[in-house]
């Protein structure tokens, strides 16, 4: 029994590092854009979340809330001046992230939470961004697929311990202007 479990640990830790290896040269491009930006994030979090992008309807730091476009607008200029792996398709899913959040204000004006601002939306979780980048996202037992379709592309994370099973998380990707950019961040990363 007990041989029978480690052949098939050994076999899934073994696919998982067959995978890793298998990326093409665009694949590993891909991957580095993403892995790039992880490691700019880590480093970087606080800056990102400094932008106060929504408000107080009424009194400071109390529902009902609004987006404020002002600062939303600042934040995307800031990403598009300094962080060169989001891109114009990610700036335009945060605006349909920002407009889903106004919604949610709308529609539950006196919720104390402001909808959708009480996690970090790039790593997923409320831990410390850069403790969850390194434990989870960059973690070196991780295993990588790309699946590419035309100007599209999918990154998938996952534990090499694990194969497939052990899913942290996908990026969304898409090709602008020549470039791989990050269309949408990380979605479900799990321990």
């Amino acid at each position: 029994m007990k041989q029978g479990i480690f052949l098939v640990l050994l076999m899934c830790t073994l696919s998982g590092q067959a995978q890793n290896s298998k990326l093409t040269a665009t694949e590993q491009s891909v991957k580095k854009v993403v892995t790039d930006f992880y490691k700019w994030y880590a480093g970087n979090w606080k800056k990102m979340d400094s932008f106060k992008l929504y408000k107080s309807k009424k009194t400071k730091d109390a529902p009902p809330y609004v987006i404020d476009w002002k600062a939303a607008e600042k934040y995307f200029s800031f990403i598009r001046s300094k962080v060169p792996q989001l891109g114009e398709t990610f700036i335009s899913n945060q605006k349909l992230f920002f407009k889903q959040c106004q919604s949610d204000f709308d529609a539950n004006p006196g919720e104390e939470i402001a909808s959708g601002f009480d996690y970090d939306r790039f790593v997923g979780g409320q831990e410390d961004p850069a403790l969850i980048i390194k434990e989870t996202i960059l973690a070196e037992n991780n295993g990588w697929n790309v699946v590419i379709k035309g100007n599209k592309a999918t990154v998938f994370i996952f534990d090499n311990h694990n194969g497939a099973e052990g899913n942290k998380g996908k990026v969304e990707m898409v090709k602008e202007k020549g470039s791989w950019k990050i269309a949408k961040a990380i979605e479900s990363v799990t321990e």
